[in-house]
């Protein structure tokens, strides 16, 4: 029995309005090589100077993810040669990361994942391929990244589907980044080793920037299927650098994996180092918000919510403050956020918190059904009338009268065109019973007590079964 061992190098664009080390604008989608200088360009004599606006959202990354902040950082030159590097380098830090040593929590698969390192880099420049040609657009190069390094502490594609998810919502929360991984601001490199329980690790690939979940997880089976494929053969797993075809959904060898010995990394001679005060993490600590995973998980044990229900509640700031508000004010949680769920499926208008409150309050009392309840919310949405000015006005009561849904009860048994119906029931054919519930809902005008009439229909059919 095989186990796959994985863990992840994410790269994450910071959302700043200049690039890491220039005055360049950081902006997705203008013409080709319109934001670029000597210095993202590489040219003789250009010297990088730090940005200090990237400090900031860097910093957050390291605090959202429970990372001990450095007091002093410094940068490296990541030497190597590639088309869409002009400078022959990237500037990155491999010695003194700015923050180590963090952790997240899946609530989901019940595991942590450790924080080895969280560091600055800059970009490199977009190769374009048009018509037979390579073409180069240095607008990418040197904007500013974070590279979010984790343990090798995944075994399945679900955890890191998971991490992604949290990651991607909690840091565009924070401001960070925008985290549009159809424009690359995201992704990730896979590394990826298979062994047999009990045994050291295997030789490990990384399949190289993933910005896509479903491709991710498709590039983990697929790697996965391959190097147990291998070791089956009695061949040996080769550390390599792949990519995934997401047309062919295979993983392929680009090219044989360097070490970080490979790259001649040596301090950068023209950045100084930069220090972090614990007043100023402190400062950017107070900066973040409550992140969607807090307030998920604050959710479910306050409200006591489904994590599933509290997921798709918190998805949205808007509608989790209405829900909030709306929970505090009726006390009826469950009933609120099965209200409000189905009223976001159905609508993109959402109720005032007194509404939300108010219905809720009339449908778990039993004065309104579910359904009512639903037409309701959406109607005092658009119009802002009060809940219950709108049940009196339209006589939009649930009928629970035992005498009451008795009588529509008979009127439907009675009726020549359920004959059959009625019929077949008798004959120990049960599912007809819905048919008839619902004859006696349009007779009650959709006004009924479902239970009650149910209840009531089938006393009368086994009555008249027995007599």
């Amino acid at each position: 029995m095989y186990e796959t061992v994985i863990g992840l190098e994410v790269h994450v664009e910071l959302k700043t309005d200049g690039k890491l080390f220039c005055k360049c604008k950081n902006r997705f989608g203008d013409p080709i090589n319109t934001n670029c200088c000597e210095i993202c360009t590489g040219l003789p004599g250009a010297i990088p100077v730090f940005n200090e606006e990237c400090l900031i959202p860097a910093v957050k990354t390291g605090l959202i993810l429970n990372c001990k902040i450095s007091e002093k950082t410094r940068f490296d030159r990541k030497n190597y040669f590639y088309p869409d590097l002009p400078k022959g380098y990237q500037i990155s830090q491999l010695y003194e990361p700015f923050a180590t040593d963090g952790h997240i929590d899946l609530p989901r698969s019940g595991k942590t994942i450790r924080i080895r390192e969280v560091h600055m880099e800059d970009d490199a420049a977009k190769l374009m391929y048009e018509n037979g040609r390579t073409v180069v657009d240095y607008n990418r190069c040197g904007v500013p990244l974070v590279e979010i390094v984790t343990m090798p502490d995944f075994r399945t594609a679900d955890e890191v589907t998971e991490f992604m998810e949290i990651l991607r919502k909690d840091l565009r929360a924070a401001g960070v980044t925008d985290g549009r991984l159809e424009q690359g601001s995201m992704r990730a490199d896979i590394n990826l080793s298979v062994r047999k329980e009990g045994e050291d690790f295997g030789t490990r690939t990384e399949t190289k920037n993933m910005a896509s979940f479903k491709a991710i997880a498709k590039a983990i089976e697929e790697e996965t299927r391959r190097q147990i494929l291998i070791l089956e053969k009695g061949g040996q797993v080769i550390q390599q650098t792949m990519r995934f075809d997401e047309e062919t959904l295979k993983t392929e060898v680009m090219r044989t994996k360097e070490n970080s010995d490979d790259y001649k990394y040596f301090p950068d001679p023209d950045l100084p180092y930069i220090t972090v005060s614990e007043e100023f993490s402190r400062k950017i600590r107070d900066m973040i918000p409550e992140l969607p995973s807090q307030k998920e998980r604050r959710f479910s044990e306050e409200f006591g919510l489904r994590d599933e229900d509290a997921k798709v509640i918190c998805r949205s700031d808007d509608v989790a403050d209405v829900f909030e508000k709306a929970a505090k004010m009726s006390g009826l949680n469950e009933a609120t956020a099965s209200l409000l769920l189905t009223h976001i499926a159905s609508s993109e208008k959402l109720p005032a918190p007194e509404a939300l409150s108010k219905t809720a309050v009339l449908m778990a009392g039993g004065k309104i059904s579910a359904g009512m309840a639903k037409t309701l919310l959406l109607d005092v949405s658009e119009t802002g009338e009060d809940p219950d000015e709108y049940v009196e006005k339209r006589g939009f009561v649930r009928i629970t009268d035992d005498g009451l849904i008795a009588d529509a009860v008979d009127k439907v048994l009675a009726d020549g065109d359920n004959a059959k119906a009625v019929s077949d029931f008798k004959a120990g054919k049960d599912k007809v019973l819905g048919f008839l519930v619902g004859k006696v809902m349009r007779e009650l005008k959709g006004k009924g007590d479902a239970g009650k009439v149910r209840t009531i229909l089938l006393n009368k059919l086994v009555g008249d079964i027995d007599g």
